[in-house]
């Protein structure tokens, strides 16, 4: 078994094959895993999701670590090696984390959610590192640039051997951001409200990014909305740089939904 080569005590929870299609960034999946590290003081948890391509991290006070926040304790370690790396960030990733990782020293690129178009994304291009909020995580360097959770969780176990790595989420900001939010909708129900809600930032003539879906920033904070890859319904994730901003872009969001005739937000 693999854990057999890594350092340290390790225990497994909801290990059996019941789990395999458990959505490791699902709070209600954690419960267990959260008690576990907290009964044995265990220094950190690492979820994954039935297939080993996706992961989110837990420490030890029980602190989930999406992917955006992954990436950019990945991407520090790869600014040891190299000068201004490229990095891919799905769209629905924080401004706030990618703004850190650009002052760190990374170029950051944000492209279409999605683990194919991440994957599409970092072979075809100079980046080195790429990562989703729902966890996924591509590595280039020294590896294939495809999501194994399976890599990524030794690395993570590797790094944090050293203290001051286990201290670097510690040190990112505090970020105001939504979870996911989904609202259901049919396919073409989706294009619809999409398409109505561009031609309404058309007519106040407010920029936005159209890559995929409509990502909408201003100095506040930022609102995505888009239509799910895999799902019967539109996803939603917004947020603020502050909690008063957090406030102010759900209102104002809301307010764009109502207009265009989606009260179920």
């Amino acid at each position: 078994m693999m854990v057999k080569k890594l350092p340290g005590m390790h225990i497994f929870v909801n290990d059996d094959v019941k789990y395999r299609y458990v959505d490791p960034t699902n709070e209600e999946n954690l419960i267990k895993l959260k008690i576990t590290i907290q009964k044995y003081r265990c220094d950190f948890g690492i979820a994954l999701d039935g297939d080993a391509d996706r992961l989110v991290f837990i420490g030890k006070d029980c602190r989930v670590i999406l992917g955006d926040e992954l990436l950019a304790f990945f991407s520090k370690d790869l600014l040891k090696r190299h000068i201004r790396p490229k990095i891919i960030a799905d769209i629905k990733s924080s401004k706030t984390i990618m703004d850190k990782i650009h002052k760190d020293g990374g170029e950051v690129e944000l492209y279409k959610t999605g683990h194919a178009n991440i994957k599409d994304k970092i072979i075809n291009s100079n980046a080195l590192l790429a990562g989703e909020v729902s966890g996924h995580m591509f590595f280039k360097e020294n590896y294939f640039g495809f999501d194994d959770a399976l890599f990524a969780s030794c690395k993570l176990v590797y790094l944090l051997l050293d203290q001051k790595n286990r201290d670097y989420f510690d040190s990112l900001p505090k970020i105001f951001v939504s979870p996911e939010i989904k609202i259901p909708c049919k396919g073409n129900q989706k294009i619809f409200i999409i398409h109505k809600i561009k031609n309404l930032l058309n007519s106040k003539k407010i920029q936005y990014n159209n890559i995929d879906g409509i990502r909408v920033e201003c100095e506040k904070g930022w609102w995505l909305i888009r239509s799910s890859n895999t799902e019967d319904s539109l996803t939603i994730r917004f947020e603020g740089y502050s909690e008063d901003n957090f406030n102010f872009i759900l209102t104002h969001l809301s307010n764009i939904l109502r207009s265009i005739g989606v009260d179920n937000f």
